[in-house]
């Protein structure tokens, strides 16, 4: 019995002392000798309540210290690895942790060896005649008046904050309802740049979104992506170019809608770049690069691209995605396939390979001992030998290739291990690339003076000359920053739960109090409008189209189906109508195009449903063309076929 004793008293005392190891790496790490403090008043707290909860009951003491001391040891866990204790980002994000799949080992081993120690037989270690209460008193005082002296947080606190947003963002959420967007409605985008020469009529544009790249990689010495920074000074480069929020979910919605989202995965009912280019005759392509996660494949849907490749099979990257190198060669054959077109195209590709804990699968940088400068420089290579591609192709000779990011790159242990002179105030927060390169452009770079991400659609637009009815928050890039048009949302980044960011100048400050709650409750109006759920925000009645001017009818043998369309209910006289019709199942894979027929003012067309899927959810797309005009989307329709 005495040798259980003195090994429980061993192990006891372990829980504490790897607790506190643990912070001591969590503090250099962060290079914060403060970050040390508050962990520290932490487990002497725990150490004592352990005691003082262990004279009352041994089971209870076990079990309650266990999951104090593992909690403690997670925040700790999390400040190692994301310089940062556990935020709402994270936790909204746990649906994706595959993602983090190359350290995930690492991960799993520092988490198992956690829970052996937290969870350790534990004992009294502290003779009966110390009056607990005393100490423990004493300590939770000091911690408390240090808080008045030493500006940095403590785990218990993060939780603790944690929980408070979550309370505060369900709130805010369930105090959503959609509502008219007329307040946020613009009747065009600005002109403030005329389309360059060398771009013809209707030039098509590719748009690379490289995941979480900040600029600084690119501009780093050692030279780690030479083929981003070489096209970039052959470019039509911007400067001083922010993110507007984090992370890839809000990333990639919020630019190509200029808006901020909500939840995570809530869609944008307003107008997109990919629907006003669709309006002007543009084919919209969406290439997916993580076919295997369904929860962001049913995301990019929502998008209403016209198609939305999301190929499942055999993957060369990690977390089941689809490498840097497979996706460039999957960009060059749908611009392949683009070219065969009668219609210029707009094709986006979002590339995961450097994802946040990702290595490289192909090339490595120098002697490939940092997996973080791997990854970069092995998209580099990737969109090196694309580029040399491109400017042999076809293509080249119309085409406006926009360059950018989701996001910037997550200062984690592993970016500030790779780039230690670098120092990031915010984690998530950091200068980004955009530049517009094709053939015949003429170099130059444009310092945007701290606006952000959500400048990207009406930039492309503006520098097309396209002009559209939309709801964007953010503004061309070619506008001067003084114009007061501009809106006080292209300088703010946004994260809910998060204060709100101003990025004005690149001198990161966040908002006063009062205009903080000013921007949330013009916020919540636009997260309301977002949700309105009708085509009259992209111009077109919805009543008239969607009650009146098509109809579909299934034979009883449920072996065809006929559409008809009422030419007097649209809002334009066509010559020709096509009809593009396939089924939610397996994404775009039975996508037929259909001629119609016209006679006496009804167009019709009766398709085999043998050809896709005999039942379930059918998505048809209505095409007009008139004269020699380019064809132009005119409605889109959801029927379910049973």
């Amino acid at each position: 019995m005495g040798k259980k004793k003195t090994f429980e008293g061993i192990l006891s005392i372990l829980k504490p002392a790897f607790t506190l190891i643990f912070a001591v790496i969590a503090a250099a790490s962060s290079g914060q000798p403060a970050d040390f403090l508050y962990p520290l008043f932490e487990v002497a707290i725990l150490f004592f309540l352990t005691e003082l909860l262990l004279r009352k009951n041994r089971v209870v003491g076990h079990c309650v210290s266990g999951i104090l001391y593992f909690l403690l040891n997670a925040q700790l866990f999390f400040k190692v690895f994301a310089n940062t204790y556990l935020t709402m980002v994270m936790v909204t994000n746990v649906r994706f942790l595959s993602d983090l799949s190359d350290k995930m080992f690492l991960y799993v081993i520092c988490i198992g060896i956690m829970v052996a120690v937290c969870f350790a037989p534990t004992t009294t270690v502290l003779p009966d005649s110390v009056k607990l209460p005393i100490p423990l008193a004493g300590v939770i005082a000091l911690e408390l008046m240090c808080g008045f002296f030493v500006p940095t947080s403590s785990p218990a606190l993060a939780y603790f904050q944690l929980i408070q947003q979550g309370i505060q963002s369900a709130s805010y959420s369930g105090s959503i309802e959609q509502n008219d967007p007329s307040s946020f409605q613009k009747q065009g985008i600005d002109n403030a740049v005329r389309k360059p020469k060398a771009l013809g009529k209707h030039p098509n544009v590719v748009l690379i979104f490289c995941e979480g790249l900040s600029q600084n990689i690119i501009d780093d010495d050692r030279n780690i992506m030479p083929n981003v920074a070489k096209y970039q000074q052959k470019s039509l480069s911007f400067t001083n170019y922010y993110n507007h929020s984090f992370a890839t979910l809000r990333g990639l919605i919020g630019q190509l809608y200029s808006g901020y989202q909500l939840n995570d995965l809530d869609e944008n009912h307003l107008v997109s770049i990919q629907k006003i280019l669709r309006d002007e005759g543009y084919f919209t392509t969406f290439i997916d690069t993580e076919p295997d996660n369904e929860d962001f494949w049913k995301y990019l849907y929502s998008f209403g691209f016209d198609e939305l490749i999301s190929e499942k099979g055999t993957y060369t990257g990690t977390a089941n995605s689809i490498s840097d190198l497979a996706a460039f060669e999957r960009l060059e054959q749908r611009i392949t396939e683009d070219l065969d077109r009668e219609q210029p195209f707009f094709t986006a590709i979002y590339t995961f390979g450097t994802h946040a804990n990702n290595d490289s699968p192909d090339e490595v940088f120098d002697d490939g001992s940092l997996s973080e400068l791997n990854k970069f420089y092995n998209f580099d290579v990737q969109f090196g030998k694309f580029m040399e591609w491109f400017e042999s192709s076809p293509a080249f000779e119309n085409t406006l290739l926009v360059f950018t990011t989701d996001h910037a790159t997550y200062a984690d242990k592993y970016f500030t291990d790779a780039f230690p002179d670098y120092p990031r105030e915010y984690l998530s927060i950091d200068r980004v690339p955009l530049f517009f390169y094709f053939n015949g452009v003429e170099p130059d770079s444009i310092d945007v003076g701290g606006r952000n991400t959500l400048g990207l659609a009406p930039t492309i637009l503006d520098y097309l000359d396209i002009s559209r009815p939309n709801y964007f928050l953010g503004s061309s890039l070619f506008l001067d920053k003084n114009t007061p048009t501009i809106s006080r949302f292209s300088t703010l980044y946004q994260l809910l739960g998060e204060p709100i960011i101003d990025t004005d100048d690149g001198n990161l400050q966040p908002l006063s109090k009062e205009e903080q709650d000013e921007i949330n409750d013009r916020l919540k109006a636009y997260f309301a409008a977002k949700l309105w759920d009708s085509d009259d925000t992209n111009g077109v009645d919805s009543e008239l189209l969607l009650l009146d001017a098509c109809t579909f009818t299934v034979s009883e043998d449920h072996k065809t189906m006929t559409i008809t369309v009422t030419a007097e209910n649209l809002p334009e006289t066509y010559d020709e109508i096509q009809f593009a019709v396939w089924t939610e199942k397996d994404a775009q894979d039975d996508l037929v195009w259909y001629d119609s027929e016209y006679q006496d003012g009804v167009w019709t067309k009766t398709i085999n449903l043998e050809d896709h899927d005999p039942t379930g959810v059918y998505h048809m797309h209505a095409y007009g063309k008139k004269g020699d005009a380019k064809q132009t989307f005119i409605f889109g329709w959801a029927i379910e076929v049973k």
